[in-house]
């Protein structure tokens, strides 16, 4: 059996993440409707993972 591994997501995540919406969009039908650039996701996770740092310090 395979094993399963959950971990927050990186900013080298961010190309895989826009991949996922993407995708999504497109089964979806409304590819229109995706607004998000790999810089918007990059920032999204800068903030949360500068946010996190902070709460453990």
């Amino acid at each position: 059996m395979n094993k399963i591994e959950i971990r927050n997501a990186t900013i080298n995540d961010a190309s895989t993440i826009l991949r996922f919406i993407n995708e999504l969009a497109t089964y979806e039908k409304s590819q229109q409707s995706v607004k998000a650039k790999i810089e918007d996701i990059e920032q999204s996770l800068s903030r949360v993972n500068n946010h996190k740092q902070k709460r453990c310090n």
